[in-house]
């Protein structure tokens, strides 16, 4: 990625305009409706999940751009967390953003603004 470009940040999941907005001034956020999300395993740098299953199998269909996998809410069951490691991809969950009164910041966000690229 170029040194100045913004981190393509694809959520798989409905959010309010808002929040799309607000992602929108920070990176090159596409979310869930729009259709370069359909290939998030080639175009994204970080990716949001909340109910979508990643198994396994899926992993080696994932290209070398994706750093990130972040879950919305608890748990990291349903993603493929050793084989992604394995690959050099970071995957983090957002325990507790229900009831958080910032929902703005998510995991990809937190990822970044932390400095673990």
């Amino acid at each position: 990625m170029p040194v100045n470009a913004r981190p393509t940040v694809v959520c798989r999941y409905p959010l309010e305009q808002s929040v799309v907005d607000y992602g929108q001034t920070l990176f090159d956020f596409v979310p869930h409706d729009d259709p370069r999300a359909a290939d998030w395993k080639h175009n994204a740098d970080a990716v949001m999940l909340r109910t979508l299953v990643l198994s396994p199998k899926e992993v080696p269909e994932i290209g070398e751009r994706l750093k990130y996998v972040g879950k919305h809410g608890v748990g990291t069951n349903t993603i493929a967390v050793k084989e992604l490691a394995e690959r050099g991809i970071l995957t983090m969950n957002s325990a507790g953003v229900n009831v958080s009164l910032r929902p703005r910041r998510g995991p990809a966000e937190s990822c970044w603004r932390r400095g673990a690229r």
